[in-house]
């Protein structure tokens, strides 16, 4: 198990280096850092998936957000 982490982390090391290389190169600083931010969570959940950590699903907290617009377009229709 550890070396398909050492290997995933060296992917994503070698991905965001690559994606970090062509963004300086354009100027593009605000974009640089969006693109670090969203990988560094991608390889946290990554990890975490790895070392087999429950992770609550996204489609509660969609359901929790969409449920009352729902609720209410039903009542509408009604």
């Amino acid at each position: 198990m550890t070396a398909v982490l050492l290997l995933i982390m060296l992917i994503v090391l070698i991905a965001e280096a690559a994606e970090c290389r062509l963004l300086v190169k354009a100027k593009a600083f605000r974009e640089m850092a969006f693109s670090a931010g969203l990988f560094s969570i991608g390889f946290v959940l990554l990890l975490l998936l790895q070392l087999h950590v429950p992770l609550p699903s996204p489609l509660l907290a969609i359901m929790r957000v969409i449920g009352p617009f729902g609720q209410m377009i039903s009542n509408l229709l009604r």
